[in-house]
């Protein structure tokens, strides 16, 4: 049986092989984590001293894992799940989604379902607030065409702008883009004469909070 120090010694050991997969030097973990220097890192990685609580948001962030997989015992873990992060969703005005990841999250696959195919993006705005989603949470969508009312999902208008946004399919066949903060009017879309697509639906998150 594992004791509290071999749990310790596992995050450690997780910490430098995720700093090194993300090809990040210990000085540059250090700043990204709000350390004065790399000894700081290089003294975590080979367990003389112990994290803070306050910090596991940070090294998720800095490393993009989530505190579950920091935490889990490493014979817990079965398997790692890249998953490509692209650049910012709008939860505001709308931006333009690159074809091409900007880099890659890691994801126990505990969390994910075998055969589905996810990608994630960045928050930028604050028109989810409502929803939990607050500006730089980094946002994990399933990939899929289709959405029932009132689920919340990524959409793309004219193949230029991608949204997070909740869906809504009037009687109409209008499409209302709703947003979860009162300072932003639903998006409407003619679908007969706009270029709109579903691209995901959202999951879950990995919060900016510490």
């Amino acid at each position: 049986v594992k004791n509290k120090g071999d749990s310790m010694m596992d995050l450690y050991i997780k910490i430098k092989q995720l700093r090194e997969k993300r090809g990040l030097s210990q000085q540059e973990l250090a700043e990204m984590t709000g350390y004065s220097n790399r000894s700081a890192i290089a003294r975590i990685e080979n367990g003389s001293i112990d994290i803070p609580q306050s910090k596991i948001m940070a090294f998720c962030k800095a490393l993009k894992t989530t505190p579950e997989y920091l935490m889990s015992p490493l014979e817990k873990i079965i398997n790692i799940v890249k998953i490509p992060l692209y650049d910012h969703i709008s939860c505001g005005t709308g931006m333009f989604v690159d074809e091409q990841p900007e880099d890659y999250i890691a994801v126990p696959d505990k969390y994910l379902k075998a055969g589905v195919e996810y990608f994630a993006n960045t928050a930028h705005g604050d028109s989810m607030v409502g929803k939990g989603i607050k500006d730089g949470d980094v946002l994990v969508f399933e990939k899929v065409s289709h959405l029932e009312n009132g689920q919340i999902g990524a959409f793309c208008i004219d193949n230029e702008s991608a949204y997070c946004k909740i869906y809504r399919c009037l009687p109409n066949g209008m499409i209302m883009l709703e947003s979860a903060n009162d300072k932003y009017d639903p998006i409407m879309v003619d679908v007969a004469n706009e270029c709109f697509r579903i691209i995901g639906k959202y999951k879950f998150k990995f919060s900016v909070e510490q």
